[in-house]
């Protein structure tokens, strides 16, 4: 049986980007592979984040970091909410990391671990799908809606079917880019969030119905998206059936 583990092209994940006049090549041939026998939490591996020089991976077991070439890992043991961790987002100002688990949003900041649940804080449920910084709030998708929190304020906003268009409040994902908040949908599509107005935008089957869109134009290809990303002006949406971008 093939070994599922962390595998990490070095060209791609750990250069947040490319420099002016420097292109990647299309097909990665050198390729470096982690596996639990080289320190890795968990070969189960559900997300990654890069923050500069370290790398941070959620797995079924806690969260690594992988940094000078060595891995630590960080589990309930720790302070952890919940070791099976299904996303991750460091914030680029602070570097403080974020991790959503199957039992809630844990903070790890300069060591300290903090955790937020449904029971002492606003999270909207302890399965936290999605997890993305934006400026100075943390966004969350969960099982029974998206959340925003206000750092600063130390205070929750709930985004449930009853305040935004969800035809399903199941989250799958959550990013930010350009002033606007992306949420992936189970069975709901995508919607987007504009920072300014506070307004919400549904992205859906033009039709509504279920079946899936091939066509030009006419919406997601399908409404169970998992995942939702935002740049350079085009949203990307991975579905259950295949993906879709839209050029907005």
């Amino acid at each position: 049986m093939k070994r599922i583990g962390f595998i990490l092209a070095s060209l791609c994940i750990l250069a947040g980007g490319a420099q002016a006049g420097e292109e990647f090549p299309r097909v990665y041939t050198e390729w470096e592979s982690f596996y639990t026998s080289d320190g890795l939490p968990a070969d189960k591996v559900f997300c990654v984040a890069v923050d500069r020089d370290r790398v941070w991976v959620g797995t079924d077991h806690g969260v690594g970091l992988y940094e000078d070439g060595e891995w630590t890992t960080y589990t309930t043991e720790d302070g952890l909410a919940y070791d099976a961790v299904l996303s991750i987002a460091v914030d680029p100002e602070t570097r403080d990391v974020w991790a959503g688990t199957m039992g809630g949003l844990t903070q790890i900041s300069a060591g300290r671990f903090r955790n937020f649940t449904q029971f002492n804080s606003g999270l909207p449920n302890d399965v936290v799908f999605g997890v993305a910084v934006e400026n100075q709030n943390i966004w969350v998708a969960t099982t029974t809606g998206e959340g925003r929190y206000r750092v600063r304020e130390d205070r929750w906003d709930m985004f449930t079917p009853e305040n935004a268009p969800q035809h399903e409040p199941w989250g799958y994902s959550v990013d930010y880019a350009d002033g606007k908040v992306w949420a992936a949908l189970w069975g709901g599509g995508a919607l987007e969030f504009d920072l300014e107005t506070e307004k919400w935008q549904a992205y859906r089957d033009p039709d509504g119905e279920m079946e899936i869109d091939l066509f030009r134009d006419d919406g997601i290809i399908h409404v169970i998206t998992t995942a939702v990303s935002y740049r350079e002006g085009i949203m990307w949406a991975s579905t259950y059936f295949g993906m879709s971008s839209y050029d907005r």
